[in-house]
């Protein structure tokens, strides 16, 4: 049967927020390639055919994406640390 889904630490909602406001951030193609790769777990080949672009500019898209994500919560970090 369903379970119930347990309740986030606030901490946990915390993180998801921030990367759900990270996510906001970067460039939409790029954004694209990397939700359809972590979250529907698509295939490189897949997404390029959902995109209109190669399994290469795929590729890119994705390391710019999680470059960016890398790239802001880093920023987040050092601002905390101020």
């Amino acid at each position: 049967g369903l379970r119930a889904t347990p309740a986030l630490s606030p901490e946990v909602r915390e993180e998801l927020r921030q990367t759900l406001e990270d996510l906001g951030q970067i460039a939409e193609g790029d954004r694209s390639a990397l939700v359809m790769a972590v979250f529907e777990e698509m295939s490189h080949e897949e997404i390029g055919r959902a995109l209109g672009v190669s399994v290469g500019a795929v590729k890119s898209r994705i390391f710019r994406a999680r470059l960016r994500l890398s790239e802001l919560r880093q920023q987040r970090l050092v601002r905390s640390n101020q």
